[in-house]
């Protein structure tokens, strides 16, 4: 099994988490489980469960989504107690726990057999693991994996299907992305860039059939620059566009994100810019950690969008957010500090990670304004 360091130290720390993964999202429940509810005799817990736990009538799979957990007002999970623990494990135990609230925050991906797995790092504590070293992103090789209920991704790189295609180069590919951020010493934005100039080569292998070049591409680790953007009207445009379709569609559900929001909207980008910088400077590791751990574990760049490109103009629209509304809190507080990052990243994490429209509405919009990928780097980059 290959994880990256982080996950070794990786621990749920319950109680004390301050933003809990059974609050503001919804808690599904897979059929074995609920079968398993339905024999339960234990005074208490079949009265709670009978009154709490719904059948879904928009399910999408027995092993996921089957039923649910009725929601608060305030959005809780009904079987999260006054400490802000889960009443099923405590008073039925681990094994009674659903597919989904076992194996959150891990994800689990298959290639050709093997197993993968990382953590999202809209889990507070992997956000925290994520920031705590430079090598957290190291891929390291564990024996005896542990089952897993739920798999993301399974693949087979030689699938018959995948023939003619990237994804019949997906390690090997994903591995080259991975690559583009090796180096401590070269600036984010640069490997953006790279990556950025990288997946617009193989798409046009891809597109040319001419696959059986591939090789050659992924050596070429760098590319010319022309120019180093500072902060422009176009990149507050665009980023600022984002963010206010992001929040349209619901995000701001979330009070967490929609206070941090409210507070880099108010905070000088001129000041915060260079807050910005000099905080990238200084803790180079932490955006760069985000975005490997955002490649390792999405299979990047296959599994979002329609194609490997859509799929970048994703990743740097995520970007684009995260670096507008960092500068904005930077602005706002007047300085920039490692508590202040990991509190937004988490938290902006757990709002798109589980958002229903962000890939099909960022994709729309980038194509109705004609933004194609050169483009979107130059305006974020």
């Amino acid at each position: 099994m290959h994880v990256p360091k982080y996950m070794k130290n990786f621990k749920c720390i319950g109680g004390a988490c301050e933003d809990n993964c059974c609050i503001g999202w919804d808690v599904d429940i897979d059929k074995a489980t609920f079968l398993k509810y339905q024999k339960v005799t234990h005074p208490l817990m079949q009265q709670e469960l009978k009154r709490y736990v719904k059948v879904n009538p928009d399910v999408y799979s027995d092993s996921i989504n089957y039923a649910f957990a009725v929601l608060t007002p305030e959005k809780r999970c009904s079987f999260l107690n006054a400490d802000r623990l889960c009443i099923i494990q405590k008073h039925l135990g681990e094994s009674y726990l659903s597919n989904v609230c076992d194996s959150f925050p891990k994800i689990t991906n298959k290639i050709d057999g093997g197993i993968e797995r990382s953590a999202t790092p809209s889990c507070p504590e992997v956000m925290r693991l994520l920031a705590e070293s430079a090598d957290a992103m190291a891929i390291e090789t564990l024996k005896d994996p542990m089952a897993t209920p739920i798999v993301s991704f399974n693949i087979r790189q030689r699938d018959k299907r995948f023939r003619g295609t990237l994804i019949s180069n997906l390690l090997e590919v994903r591995d080259a992305c991975l690559n583009r951020f090796k180096s401590e010493d070269t600036p984010l934005e640069t490997q953006l860039l790279n990556l950025g100039a990288f997946i617009v080569r193989i798409v046009a292998l891809e597109k040319n059939n001419t696959l059986n070049l591939l090789e050659d591409e992924i050596d070429k680790l760098d590319i010319e620059l022309s120019r180093y953007h500072e902060l422009e009207d176009d990149f507050l445009k665009f980023s600022e566009m984002l963010i206010t379709h992001l929040q349209h569609v619901g995000a701001d559900d979330s009070v967490r994100y929609a206070t941090l929001s409210e507070r880099a909207k108010k905070g000088d980008v001129t000041i915060g810019y260079e807050h910005f910088k000099s905080f990238n400077q200084s803790e180079p590791h932490i955006l760069r950690n985000l975005i490997k751990n955002h490649i390792f574990k999405n299979l990047f760049p296959f599994s979002e969008g329609e194609n490997a490109e859509e799929a970048l103009w994703l990743l740097l629209s995520r970007y684009a957010m995260i670096k507008r509304q960092l500068i904005g809190l930077a602005g706002f507080h007047n300085e920039l500090t490692t508590e202040i990052v990991i509190e937004y990243l988490q938290v902006f994490s757990k709002v798109i990670e589980h958002h229903k429209h962000f890939e099909a509405r960022t994709v729309e919009t980038l194509k109705s304004q004609k933004i194609h990928s050169k483009k979107l780097m130059d305006i974020i980059l």
